[in-house]
């Protein structure tokens, strides 16, 4: 793994720092373009399709890390390359990700 994205955490972009934390609805508000109640009803639905596990050999990328990645690119149109600086994560894994995470939506929406 490559030591930019080892310090995801640390060096990371404010809100992925505060993901930890508490969310600031302000913030998500205005990164993801979304309210921080909605955030947290689409975390809530598509945890369980998008939880991984950590390993002895890296941290996971949490559920919510996961969904602000994809609503960023989803309301931005960033480029996977651009998304790989701001959140310290690779562009393979950012495009599983985006991927992963629209499916799980799409899929828990149509069940509710």
């Amino acid at each position: 793994m490559k030591e930019l994205y080892r310090q995801r955490m640390q060096y990371g972009n404010r809100l992925m720092r505060d993901m930890t934390f508490e969310l600031v609805e302000d913030t998500v508000k205005n990164f993801t373009r979304m309210s921080l109640s909605d955030f947290e009803h689409i975390t809530s639905l598509i945890e369980p399709k998008v939880k991984k596990i950590y390993t002895r050999f890296r941290e996971a990328i949490t559920v919510r890390e996961r969904l602000v990645i994809t609503l960023r690119f989803l309301a931005t149109g960033d480029s996977y390359r651009s998304l790989q600086y701001l959140f310290r994560v690779s562009k393979q894994s950012i495009s599983r990700i985006v991927t992963e995470v629209c499916d799980a939506i799409v899929e828990a929406l149509k069940a509710v």
